[in-house]
């Protein structure tokens, strides 16, 4: 995709829609403090930039040859969210920031295995004229304006929240990153 204006807009798209990623990001502007914020900031651009120098690399001819590695990688992303769902649900309100689920090192791994990445590398990214340095800048700007935008969201809803139920925006986190963690866990068997 040669043309910056539709590349933008396309990957723009891409990166709001909802998925694991945008939702840790909205469970952390709910629960992190801003420290914690900046830093699962670059675990999403870290994690991108790792999956598409990866992928564009070298694993597709190998995920081609061996496609049990694809369905590996499922698994991995699923347990990883099915552990940061069960540490969201059982999370006590009153502690304190550091304790919550949304860790980079989560955000990392699951922005790393997000078929997002996928489509960046392979469908978005153009492959003529060696590397795409500029389509590559506007992506990791936009990717952290979704980022923003998903803490934001997140932020946003605690505050409308917290007062009615303290667990509830925990729970339903919780409850998302689950049927995440379920569709993309069951997708490694189809």
């Amino acid at each position: 995709m040669n043309d910056l204006w539709l590349f933008s807009t396309s990957v723009a798209l891409l990166l709001a829609m909802p998925g694991p990623t945008n939702t840790l990001l909205a469970v952390a502007g709910a629960t992190a403090d801003a420290r914690r914020l900046l830093s699962l900031l670059a675990a999403v651009i870290g994690g991108y930039a790792v999956a598409i120098s990866v992928l564009r690399i070298g694993l597709a001819p190998l995920v081609q040859a061996a496609p049990v590695l694809a369905s590996l990688a499922r698994l991995i992303v699923a347990a990883v969210l099915i552990r940061a769902a069960i540490k969201l649900w059982h999370r006590d309100i009153a502690t304190d920031a550091a304790n919550s689920p949304a860790t980079p090192t989560v955000v990392f791994t699951t922005t790393a295995l997000n078929p997002k990445a996928l489509v960046l590398a392979f469908g978005l990214l153009p492959f003529e004229h060696g590397l795409p340095v500029l389509h590559l800048v506007v992506a990791t700007a936009l990717g952290l304006a979704s980022a923003l935008l998903w803490i934001g969201i997140g932020a946003t809803i605690d505050r409308r929240l917290r007062h009615r139920s303290p667990r509830l925006v925990p729970r339903i986190g919780a409850g998302v990153l689950t049927a995440f963690a379920g569709l993309i866990g069951a997708s490694a068997f189809v």
